[in-house]
């Protein structure tokens, strides 16, 4: 392999070293004893912020510190910030010039756009549901999440978000029966409309405005036929009470029921 003759940077020694190994805009030199005196001359020396313990750095560690303290480990920057609650964005706002850069930067990324939900595939949840599997929540976090869930904030924002989400997600047979009815007989309907006008608000199953009609499709099981839950009378009775008609229909009634048998009952209702 070809040498080259170099000066030393330190003692200024002519040696010989290979080409492969002369780094070029770089230092070099002729021992390590010239590399160490090289390293203690360009150091500078400082007292950590937090330990106050004496430490050597490059000249580069002073450019990268904009607030000017300097600390001897990652650590002790963390404990520091921990006494002080400096260097973090507690507390702070971002100017309108900064939230305008950081707004232009995330135009055309596409690992997080704003606002799209992203699908999770069934491999990812499986992995998820093993890694949670088995670990229990301490009774300090329990209780924190317990203690966040009781306000009265937490409940209004909640019952808000609930209010624009649709139940069921998927329609039960008869419910899928009497839509059939309704769009064969060409009547006009919202399905699952949010009833706000009532103490207890909740999404009824048809609401025909045409006659100011809330219609109930209750199973026999989950609505106790034949006594219905209480609940259910209770809202039935405050949507009469604010002007409204309500037609609930049991299982066992739409099993067996026809077009014209329903057509009747809302007849009865107009």
């Amino acid at each position: 392999m070809d040498t080259r003759q170099i000066n030393c940077e330190i003692c200024g020694k002519l040696y010989h070293k290979y080409i492969y190994f002369i780094r070029k805009n770089k230092h070099n030199f002729c021992s390590e004893g010239c590399q160490y005196a090289w390293l203690r001359r360009n150091q500078v020396v400082f007292n950590c912020a937090n330990c106050g313990i004496e430490k050597r750095r490059k000249n580069s560690y002073n450019k990268n510190l904009k607030s000017g303290y300097k600390f001897c480990s990652i650590k002790g920057r963390v404990q520091f910030q921990k006494k002080t609650g400096l260097f973090g964005m507690k507390g702070k706002k971002h100017t309108e010039e900064t939230r305008r850069i950081m707004r232009l930067s995330q135009i055309g990324n596409n690992r997080h756009p704003v606002g799209v939900i992203h699908n999770v595939t069934s491999k990812a949840r499986m992995l998820m549901s093993k890694s949670h599997k088995g670990v229990k929540l301490s009774e300090v976090h329990k209780n924190s999440i317990r203690k966040g869930c009781n306000t009265q904030e937490y409940k209004q924002v909640a019952k808000e978000r609930r209010a624009k989400q649709v139940f069921p997600l998927k329609d039960t047979k008869i419910e899928v029966k009497i839509r059939t009815f309704l769009d064969t007989l060409q009547i006009e309907y919202f399905q699952h409309k949010y009833i706000s006008e009532i103490t207890h608000s909740y999404q009824c199953d048809f609401f025909i405005p045409s006659i100011n009609l809330v219609v109930e499709c209750d199973g026999d099981y989950w609505h106790k036929y034949p006594t219905g839950r209480e609940v259910d009378h209770i809202r039935t009775k405050e949507l009469i009470e604010k002007g409204f008609k309500v037609l609930r229909l049991w299982e066992h009634e739409i099993k067996v029921m026809d077009i014209n048998k329903f057509q009747e009952r809302l007849n009865e209702n107009e």
